[in-house]
């Protein structure tokens, strides 16, 4: 008998193997913890991602309306619209070509566009981006070149209106008719 009460001490003395309870909620508190980090990264580092994206497309657009809208004044043989000393939301230019006379400049449903001569009208910019405000400004006089002043409002198009990555920038630039 004797024997039997050691053996049973031993027996219920000793620690199981595995995890307790305790211990398995505890590690799966951890690895939660730590996934909530890691997904918190991620998304963070998606919406930035989606607003370089919006800002690069509202600069790359812009700018290369910016570079064809100047670069057609400094082309041109004369401003038709606006007329010396006043405003206008179309430019309208004569060129020296037969085919591109006369080149206009316009917003249409928020899209920035250019007809030129007889030729179907196209957009300068991207589906991504919306032109907001257009102006064209002719700051020349009567008796000297035309000089217009351009200025206009870009914001990238945002489907979701998720003001995290939504962004809008305003556009100024100025060129003269080389005569």
């Amino acid at each position: 008998m004797r024997y039997g009460k050691k053996c049973a001490a031993r027996c219920f003395s000793r620690k199981p193997a595995g995890y307790t309870l305790l211990e398995f909620l505890l590690y799966i508190g951890i690895v939660a913890v730590v996934l909530l980090a890691a997904t918190n990264v991620i998304f963070t580092t998606l919406e930035g991602k989606q607003k370089l994206q919006a800002v690069e497309d509202v600069n790359q657009n812009s700018r290369f309306a910016l570079e064809k809208i100047t670069q057609a004044i400094r082309n041109a043989q004369s401003v038709t619209i606006p007329l010396a000393g006043s405003t206008s939301t179309i430019l309208t230019l004569q060129t020296s070509s037969t085919t591109t006379t006369p080149t206009s400049f316009f917003l249409s449903g928020g899209v920035l566009r250019i007809k030129e001569g007889s030729s179907p009208t196209t957009s300068l910019m991207a589906d991504e981006v919306t032109v907001n405000d257009l102006l064209f400004q002719n700051t020349g006089g009567t008796s000297t070149p035309a000089s217009i002043r351009i200025v206009f409002s870009v914001s990238s198009t945002n489907p979701l209106q998720d003001p995290n990555i939504s962004y809008g920038k305003t556009f100024y630039a100025s060129a003269n008719v080389r005569k």
